[in-house]
């Protein structure tokens, strides 16, 4: 019986916070769809997270896409909803938090953004990465959704009219109806009593990104599940269709330490692909042949100077680019599939998946570390093992920790010279 309904508002989002509760050994199943529809969930699965794929959308597409997921859940028995939300404030995040108390019908709803593991936390009702307001930070530069403020509450009223208030830690809220209690938080310990009070109180709503998810999920009884064992790949391939600096020091990084940087041309990214069938088909035989080699391999967009960019439309040159990075992939994987894939952006990697044309759950299997997250999709009678994470998430050094835990102990590199 499905207890529990995660609203995501992009893929890797939706990955890295169900996990949470697969980890806690909750039956946990992720859905690329805009609708609620439990007929379609897998038997025995009690979270569902649903990747709504909102972020992006005009705050009325998002508030109405939330708004009827909500209704349709609570119509449906469920107990409670949890609208996950990106831990730098991108995104509609007022207009969702919105359509979510609208369908609730005067309830309050529990906020906690903080995600301590990666550095984010909430001092004074402000979010702050690693000590600094996130308007401060490297999210301040992001060429699609700079961040501009810290101020939590200050973010919410920028889209929607709803009340709030600040919670400090160890504090309780004042009265209030139809509004958001925003909570600070520091540590997962804060998260933890947070969880508990949300619990105990019977709260139907609340929002956060995978650091309260973690905590809710240890307020649930675990199913003793089986878990899923991590099949191991010779080969490596990550691909990058994230900006952020962050993303760009990680690559650089990964390169001083044998890794091959390749760029996707700006002919496949623009989406002309049919144009190039030659330059197409090279492409897939040299991410072949060094992959063959023993290479590690990452592709990574440089930019993008397709129409939509031109005139300045970055919804439609973000579609572009995620949908031609995607088929690219597909297109790749079908023909080499004893490779290890990382896929890094959420966008990205929702188009992957679309091109693959399923319409199934992914079940988030581990977590190799805060915000990186090793999924499986059925397909047929294989499965796909895809490890995701968002592009702001991880160390310097994450594409070597990832590729020391998925390849094969032959394949791993050392020092960056292949055994």
């Amino acid at each position: 019986m499905i207890e529990l309904i995660v609203i995501a508002d992009d893929f890797t989002g939706a990955l890295d916070t169900s996990v949470q509760f697969a980890k806690r050994g909750i039956s946990t199943g992720v859905v690329c769809r805009r609708t609620f529809e439990p007929d379609k969930c897998a038997d025995g699965v009690r979270v569902v997270c649903i990747d709504a794929e909102t972020r992006h959308l005009k705050p009325d597409e998002a508030y109405e896409t939330v708004f009827a997921i909500a209704k349709a859940a609570f119509n449906s028995g469920i107990r409670m909803i949890y609208k996950k939300v990106d831990s730098t404030l991108r995104g509609q995040i007022g207009s969702e938090i919105a359509g979510a108390l609208d369908a609730a019908k005067g309830e309050n709803l529990a906020f906690a953004p903080a995600f301590p593991a990666t550095g984010r936390t909430t001092v004074d009702g402000r979010q702050l990465l690693n000590g600094r307001p996130i308007h401060e930070s490297v999210f301040a530069m992001d060429p699609f959704e700079p961040i501009i403020r810290s101020d939590i509450a200050g973010i919410i009223k920028s889209q929607r009219s709803i009340d709030t208030q600040n919670v400090p830690i160890n504090q309780s809220p004042v009265k209030m109806t139809g509004g958001v209690e925003i909570y600070d938080a520091a540590t997962d310990d804060d998260l933890d009593r947070l969880a508990g009070t949300i619990v105990r109180r019977g709260y139907r709503l609340a929002a956060g990104s995978a650091g309260l998810a973690w905590a809710l999920g240890g307020k649930m009884a675990p199913d003793h599940t089986v878990r899923p064992v991590l099949e191991k790949k010779s080969g490596f391939l990550a691909v990058c269709g994230s900006l952020n600096p962050i993303s760009a020091r990680q690559i650089k990084t990964a390169e001083q330490n044998g890794f091959i940087k390749l760029e996707f041309p700006e002919w496949l990214i623009e989406g002309r692909a049919r144009e190039n069938p030659g330059e197409y088909e090279a492409l897939l035989n040299e991410v072949s042949m060094l992959i063959g080699s023993g290479k590690r391999v990452i592709l990574t967009v440089a930019g993008c100077g397709c129409e939509a960019c031109a005139v300045g439309d970055m919804v439609a040159a973000r579609e572009l680019v995620a949908r031609s990075i995607g088929e690219f992939v597909k297109e790749w994987y079908l023909r080499e599939s004893d490779c290890a894939l990382v896929i890094v952006g959420g966008d990205t990697l929702h188009a992957f998946v679309k091109c693959l044309g399923i319409d199934a759950e992914l079940r988030p299997a581990f977590e190799l570390e805060p915000g990186v997250v090793l999924s499986i999709i059925q397909v047929n009678a294989g499965t796909i093992q895809i490890v995701s994470k968002a592009g702001g998430f991880g160390g310097d050094d994450v594409y070597m920790r990832i590729a020391k835990a998925v390849m094969t102990e032959k394949t791993v590199v050392k020092e960056g010279v292949h055994s």
